[in-house]
């Protein structure tokens, strides 16, 4: 019978590379294991992150914010319980899902906390745009005064929409003042025989109306 012998070199060999297979397997193991875990076992949130991140709004506007906890291993960790808080009410507030709701101008952060860790956005809030004027209209559309008589003339201004804008400023200019003349909130004056047209501006768009002025015979 043939003498079977297993060289020392081998034998060793096979002991080395087994020792290092179980290294590995103990150390990823090891590592598994070591990640932080609260007293019911779940693990501990290392940072919280609010998107996005910085925003510019205006009055009025509403955004929706999002906040992702993360372990120490920055792997996110889902399902936990977000408490928002907005630095100033005043400026902008949030409800207890994320959504931003811009009050004033001014600066603001937004907080969202996570198993006591806290992330932010910062918010930039400004006036509200300013809706243009489309038309604008007069009343009455057309006069016939005395001399001496006054009158006084409505102007009513509207956006694309048809809305009444009533925060703008009006312009009133007469052609011919030595006939009728208008006072800065519209009244008119009539001075002497003969026509005169009075036109009202806001904003570039204007309205146009007659006036007569008779000598009262």
């Amino acid at each position: 019978m043939q003498d079977t012998r297993i060289s020392p070199w081998k034998s060793r060999s096979f002991a080395a590379l087994a020792s290092a297979f179980l290294s590995l397997f103990a150390g990823a193991c090891s590592d598994y294991s070591a990640t932080p875990t609260d007293s019911n076992h779940e693990r501990v949130v290392a940072t919280v992150a609010v998107t996005p991140r910085e925003r510019t709004l205006s009055v009025g506007d509403t955004l929706n914010l999002f906040a992702l906890a993360a372990d120490p291993a920055d792997v996110p960790i889902e399902g936990r319980n977000v408490s928002w808080l907005s630095t100033n009410d005043a400026i902008a507030i949030v409800s207890a899902e994320g959504v931003v709701k811009a009050i004033g101008p001014g600066a603001v952060s937004i907080r969202a906390t996570i198993d006591g860790k806290t992330g932010a956005a910062d918010l930039t809030i400004t006036s509200s745009p300013t809706t243009a004027v489309a038309s604008i209209a007069v009343t009455p559309v057309a006069l016939l005064l005395d001399i001496g008589q006054t009158r006084q003339l409505t102007a009513f201004v509207f956006d694309a929409a048809g809305n009444r804008l009533t925060d703008r400023a009006v312009t009133w200019v007469s052609d011919s003042p030595d006939v009728a003349t208008v006072s800065s909130t519209g009244l008119i004056s009539a001075i002497g025989h003969g026509y005169a047209t009075i036109t009202a501006t806001c904003e570039g768009k204007t309205f146009s109306l007659a006036v007569t002025v008779t000598d009262g015979y």
